[in-house]
């Protein structure tokens, strides 16, 4: 799974380098490149609008997340054999 942010909070701790790699033209979580996040060779999706920890944490610039349904859906695309 790998995260894309398109337009970066300015309050946000990540603004500076989210705001530059847009800049730059790179897809990125608000913090790396989102391919630098997929394991080449395998299975993967793109979740537009999830930043670098927006799986993970709650805090004021990210858009609240059901990580419960995240998870599960991860684990689904992880060991799923289809």
């Amino acid at each position: 799974m790998a995260g894309r942010v398109d337009d970066v909070p300015l309050p946000s701790k990540h603004a500076v380098l989210g705001s530059w790699l847009n800049s730059e033209g790179i897809a990125n979580d608000g913090m790396v490149p989102t391919w630098s996040s997929v394991l080449p060779g395998n299975r993967h999706v793109v979740v537009d609008g999830l930043g670098h920890t927006g799986s993970v944490l709650d805090h004021l610039f990210a858009k609240p997340t059901d990580r419960i349904a995240l998870t599960k859906a991860v684990l689904v695309l992880a060991f799923d054999t289809q």
